[in-house]
């Protein structure tokens, strides 16, 4: 089979970072910043930009892409605010099935990508 070859700044989530960006975005305590966020860069910013933030995680399993400046902002500080919020439920199973210590990983690698684009890290 051919590898298919991606710009060198492509950033891939996997299907638990998806699932944990899922969770994160469908989470009540999280709704304040995502629609102060999604309203002060809607302002600025075509719809289509703001729009893909969260519609993307609703049935995915991978998602592979080349993240702007929102996309690291907003992924970031959403998966710094879901681990804080599930780090008290250490060994409890979420209602996708994983446990919770998968989810914190999946935030951590996350993180990691939003932070230190692939350019920055040789």
């Amino acid at each position: 089979m051919m590898s298919i070859r991606v710009h060198p700044s492509t950033v891939e989530f996997g299907e638990l970072e998806c699932c944990a960006l899922r969770k994160a975005i469908a989470e009540n305590n999280h709704q304040p910043f995502i629609v102060s966020f999604i309203a002060s860069v809607g302002a600025t910013n075509p719809p289509y930009q703001v729009n893909i933030l969260f519609e993307n995680f609703l049935n995915t399993i991978r998602f592979v892409f080349t993240p702007s400046q929102i996309h690291r902002f907003f992924y970031l500080i959403l998966a710094l605010r879901e681990k804080k919020f599930i780090e008290r439920r250490e060994d409890a199973t979420l209602d996708c099935k994983h446990f919770v210590k998968q989810h914190q990983e999946a935030l951590a690698n996350i993180c990691a990508k939003m932070a230190y684009p692939k350019h920055d890290q040789n």
